[in-house]
C-alpha cells in the first residue's frame, strides 16, 4: 500500500463536510497498511496546516513515535521548507499512570531540564512518586481496586500546578494563577519561544498544555474511548464530546478489535453505577417542576423552548398517577443479589420463574410487589415505561445541553476554555438537583442523538428489525432488600444503551472515521461490528475502502488470483484447544501408525506445567492465556512434522521467545526436539529463532533455509 491509496479514501471521507462518513478497509497483514497510513498522515499534515488527525491503536507497542518521526522527517523530500519540529506537531496522549511512569523515569534518569528542576518541583515529584508507589502496591494486591486512584489523581494535579508555577516564574509572568485564562495563555506563549530542551520535555510529558498547536494525536483505544485532561483543568473531558475531534480524521488501527474495548467499558460503566430507578424518576419529576421558578434564566430560556418542559412534566404526572410512583415499592418474598429483570428490545428475562405483579395498598400507603394477580399495576410495564421516559428526558437534556454549549462557547476562543456537551449536561442536571451518581448513570446511557446528524436508510430499517439490540441496547434491574430501607426495595437500574455500534455511529456523526485491519470488513470475525447495521444506518456514507484503492494495490490484494498463478493452496486448521501435549498427540495420531515414547511426552508436559506454575503468581487468567499460546504453537509443530510434503514452517509470534517463562525459548526448543524425534525420525528437521536481536533478518532466513 502507498500514500495514494489513503488519499483516495480520505477524499471520499471528506466529501460530507468532514463528518458523517465511515470508511472501512480490510488489508492483509504485511501489506504495509500501518506504515503507509502513518506516512499519509504526516504528508497531509505538512501540506495542510489545518489538517488534524487521531491515530488510535489497540496496543501501546503500536504507538510508534519513532516511526512517525521517521515519516515526518521524510516529508522534507515533499516540502522543502519543512521547519516545524516533529515534537510540536505530533503528540502522544497517555493515561494518568503512563504519564506518571514517564515522569518517574525522566526524574530518576536526570532527563529533566536543569532550567525547571527546582526544589519545589522535586518536592512535588516526591509526593507524586509516593502516591504512585502506593497505588501500584494496591493494584498488585487487587487489580480491580480503585483505592489509591483518587490520591494519585490529586498528587498529579498538584504536580501540574507546581510545574505551571515554575514555568510562570521562568517566563516572568506576573499575577500568575493556575485557573486564570490570561496566565495560561502567557505560559503557552512563553513555551513557544522557550529553549528547545525545556519546550521538548514539557510537550513530551504534557502535550495537553497547548493542544491547539498539534496536528496529529496518538493514543490507545482504551484512552480514546475515555477522556483526556487538559493541562490547566482538574477534570477530564471525554474525547467523544470534545471539539478536539470535531470534523477531524480518526484512524482506528486494528478496527475490529475496538469493539471489545468499547463493550468492556460500556458494561463496566453500566454495572458499576447503582441508581434507584424510582428515586431517579422522582428527582426528575421534581426538577421539571422547578424549571419555571428556580432555574437560572439562561437555562430556563433553553429548557422551556417550544414548551418541551411541559411535555415531559405531563408525561411524568401521568406515570406517577398510573403507577403510584410517589409511594414506596416493596417486593415481598426472597430477594437475592441474583434477583433481576432484563428488558431487551424483544424479550423480558426474569430471574424468578414466577411473574411479578404490583398492587397499591391504600391502607399501608405502599405498593407491594408479589406473585398475586389481583389489582395489578403492571410492574414490568412500569419498569419499561419509566425507563423509556427517563431515556427520552435524557435526550431532551442532551439537546438543551447542545444549545447551552453553543451559546457558552461562542464567547471563548481556546479549546481548553470551551465546555463540551457532557459539561453542559452536568450543568443542567445540577441545576435540576440531580446528584453525581444519577448524572453519571444518565451520561453513560446518552448516545441516542444519531438521527440528527446521520441519515439512515429508513426503507431498510422498516424491513429488517433484526438489529434492535444494536440500536437500543438493554435494561437491567437488580432488586435489593435491606434493613436500612426495610419498607422499600431498591430497584437498581442499569441502561446499557451504549452498544459498540452506537458509540461508533456517534463518533462518525462528529468526525471522519477510517477503520483498517486485516479483517475490518469480514462479518464472521467474532469481535467485529455488526457491519450490516452500520451500513443500514449510514447508507451511502459507509465506504468500502477496497473500492477506493489504486489499480496496483487492488492487484496486490487479489490473493486468489496470485495463489492460482503460483499453484498455492490454503488449508485452515483450528489450534489451541488442548491443555497438554499428551492429549494433543493422542487425538492427532488416531488412525496413524506412529510409535510414541509416552514417557518422553510426559517429561515435556511436566516441564510445561512447571512453566505454567511460574506464571501462576500473576493470576489464573494470565496462566490460561499463555498456556493457550504455547499449545497453539506446539500443535502447529505437530501439523508440520506429520506432513512429509511440507518443507518449511513459519510461526509468527507476537511475543518472541526469550529467557522468561512467558515464551520460554528453552521450553519451545525442548518440545520441538522431542516432537521431531518422535514424529519424523527419517527427516532432518531443525528449529530456527529469527528476530532483530539475532542480526540481519535476511541472513537468518537464508541460513535457516539452507
Amino acid at each position: 500500500m502507498n500514500i495514494e491509496d489513503h488519499e483516495k479514501i480520505f477524499d471520499q471521507l471528506s466529501k460530507n463536510e468532514n463528518h458523517g462518513r465511515l470508511a472501512v478497509l480490510n488489508a492483509p497483514t504485511g501489506c504495509g497498511k500501518s506504515y503507509s497510513v502513518i506516512d499519509f498522515l504526516c504528508n497531509h499534515a505538512v501540506k495542510n496546516q489545518k489538517f488534524r488527525a487521531f491515530f488510535v491503536t489497540d496496543q501501546k507497542k503500536n504507538l510508534s513515535l519513532d516511526l512517525f518521526q521517521e515519516c515526518w522527517t521524510n516529508q522534507k523530500n515533499v516540502v522543502s521548507n519543512l521547519t516545524i519540529p516533529f515534537y510540536k506537531k505530533v503528540a502522544t496522549i497517555r493515561s494518568l499512570t503512563d504519564t506518571v511512569r514517564l515522569l518517574i523515569n525522566d526524574f530518576e534518569n536526570k532527563n529533566i531540564p536543569n532550567l525547571i528542576r527546582t526544589p519545589n518541583l522535586e518536592k512535588g515529584f516526591d509526593d507524586l512518586r509516593d502516591s504512585f508507589n502506593l497505588y501500584e502496591i494496591i493494584q498488585n494486591q487487587n487489580s480491580n481496586s480503585i483505592n489509591g486512584w483518587y490520591d494519585l489523581e490529586k498528587a498529579e494535579l498538584a504536580f501540574r500546578k507546581i510545574l505551571a508555577k515554575e514555568i510562570a516564574l521562568l517566563g516572568h509572568i506576573e499575577q500568575y494563577g493556575f485557573e486564570n485564562k490570561e496566565s495560561q495563555n502567557s505560559i503557552r506563549e512563553f513555551l513557544r519561544k522557550s529553549p528547545q530542551n525545556l519546550q521538548k520535555w514539557i510537550y513530551k510529558i504534557y502535550p495537553t498544555i497547548d493542544l491547539q498547536n498539534y496536528q496529529i494525536f496518538l493514543c490507545t483505544t482504551d484512552k480514546f474511548i475515555r477522556s483526556y485532561t487538559p493541562f490547566f483543568n482538574a477534570d477530564s473531558k471525554l474525547f467523544l464530546y470534545s471539539d478536539i475531534i470535531k470534523n477531524n480524521l480518526v484512524v482506528l488501527d486494528e478496527f475490529d478489535s475496538t469493539k471489545s474495548r468499547i463493550w468492556n467499558k460500556s458494561l463496566n460503566d453500566a454495572l458499576t453505577i447503582k441508581v434507584d430507578l424510582l428515586t431517579l424518576f422522582d428527582i426528575i419529576y421534581q426538577g421539571l417542576k422547578r424549571i419555571d421558578e428556580n432555574v437560572p434564566q439562561q437555562l430556563k430560556d433553553i429548557l422551556t423552548k417550544d414548551n418541551s418542559n411541559l411535555h415531559y412534566l405531563n408525561i411524568a404526572k401521568d406515570l406517577n398517577k398510573e403507577f403510584k410512583l410517589s409511594y414506596l415499592y416493596k417486593i415481598k418474598g426472597t430477594v437475592t443479589p441474583n434477583t433481576f429483570v432484563i428488558h431487551t428490545p424483544v424479550n423480558t428475562i426474569l430471574s424468578n420463574k414466577n411473574y411479578w405483579y404490583s398492587h397499591f395498598i391504600e391502607k399501608k400507603k405502599q405498593v407491594i410487589v408479589d406473585n398475586k394477580k389481583d389489582n395489578n399495576l403492571r410492574f414490568n410495564s412500569m419498569l419499561s415505561r419509566v425507563s423509556k421516559f427517563i431515556k427520552s428526558f435524557n435526550q431532551y437534556i442532551l439537546n438543551c445541553a447542545r444549545q447551552y454549549m453553543s451559546e457558552r462557547n461562542s464567547t471563548v476562543n481556546s479549546l481548553d476554555s470551551a465546555i463540551n456537551q457532557v459539561d453542559a449536561c452536568w450543568t443542567i442536571y445540577r441545576a435540576l438537583r440531580l446528584d453525581d451518581n444519577q448524572i453519571k448513570m444518565l451520561m453513560n446511557s446518552s448516545l441516542n442523538g444519531l438521527t440528527q446528524t446521520i441519515k439512515s436508510n429508513s426503507k431498510l430499517e422498516s424491513i429488517d428489525n433484526s438489529h434492535e439490540f444494536q440500536k437500543n441496547g438493554l435494561e437491567l434491574y437488580r432488586f435489593v432488600n435491606s434493613e436500612q430501607h426495610d419498607l422499600q426495595t431498591e430497584i437498581n437500574a442499569s441502561f446499557l444503551s451504549i452498544t459498540a455500534e452506537n458509540y461508533l455511529l456517534e463518533l462518525v456523526s462528529k468526525c471522519m472515521v477510517y477503520g483498517l485491519s486485516a479483517t475490518a470488513s469480514i462479518p464472521t470475525v467474532l469481535d467485529n461490528y455488526d457491519l450490516n447495521y452500520l451500513k443500514e444506518k449510514l447508507n451511502h456514507n459507509f465506504i468500502d475502502g477496497r473500492n477506493c484503492l489504486t489499480t496496483d494495490t487492488k492487484k496486490e490484494f487479489d490473493y486468489d488470483k496470485r495463489y492460482k498463478e503460483h499453484g498455492i493452496s490454503v488449508n485452515c486448521e483450528i489450534v489451541g484447544m488442548y491443555d497438554n501435549i499428551k492429549d494433543l498427540l493422542k487425538d492427532r495420531l488416531k488412525n496413524k501408525n506412529v510409535k510414541i515414547d509416552w514417557n518422553k511426552i510426559r517429561e515435556i508436559d511436566s516441564d510445561f506445567k512447571k512453566i505454567q506454575n511460574k506464571i501462576a503468581i500473576n493470576g489464573k487468567k494470565e496462566v490460561n492465556y499463555f498456556k493457550q499460546r504455547y499449545m497453539s504453537l506446539f500443535e502447529s509443530f505437530v501439523y508440520f512434522l506429520l506432513d512429509s510434503n511440507l518443507t518449511s514452517f513459519l510461526g509468527l509470534q507476537s511475543k518472541l521467545p526469550d529467557k522468561t517463562e512467558y515464551m520460554s525459548q528453552k521450553l519451545i526448543q525442548q518440545v520441538f526436539d522431542v516432537l521431531s524425534d518422535q514424529l519424523c525420525e527419517s527427516r532432518n528437521v531443525k528449529l530456527c529463532f529469527i528476530s532483530n536481536t539475532n542480526g540481519d533478518i535476511q541472513n537468518q532466513l537464508q541460513e535457516s533455509l539452507n
